[in-house]
């Protein structure tokens, strides 16, 4: 989650506070999210980009639908034990870096 900014603050260098939420489930974690977006951060969930490479590979997988979160489970474990524990943090941490840059070109 990364606070939401002022036109004048889109500049590269400027600092940001990004927080990071975890916890299983039913642990309130949805709950502080909306907190925070009251507190004008804006939400990133990492098992949107899990949803998204397994998308890619054409495996969908739907809320609600059976398993399908042992399906996200296992492809994030998957990746983090073939490449390293903290790979979805800089996949997304990189998505962040990226949109920052586009904000600023506009």
């Amino acid at each position: 989650m990364t606070r939401k900014k002022n036109k004048s603050e889109s500049q590269i260098g400027r600092s940001n506070l990004v927080i990071g939420l975890t916890g299983p489930f039913g642990s309130g974690c949805g709950e502080m999210r909306k907190v925070l977006e009251t507190l004008d951060f804006h939400p990133f969930k990492i098992s949107d980009d899990i949803r998204k490479e397994l998308k890619g590979k054409n495996k969908l997988v739907e809320k609600g639908k059976p398993n399908w979160r042992k399906v996200l489970q296992d492809h994030g474990n998957e990746k983090r034990q073939n490449h390293h524990q903290d790979y979805w943090i800089k996949r997304l941490w990189t998505e962040l870096i990226r949109s920052k840059l586009e904000m600023v070109r506009l």
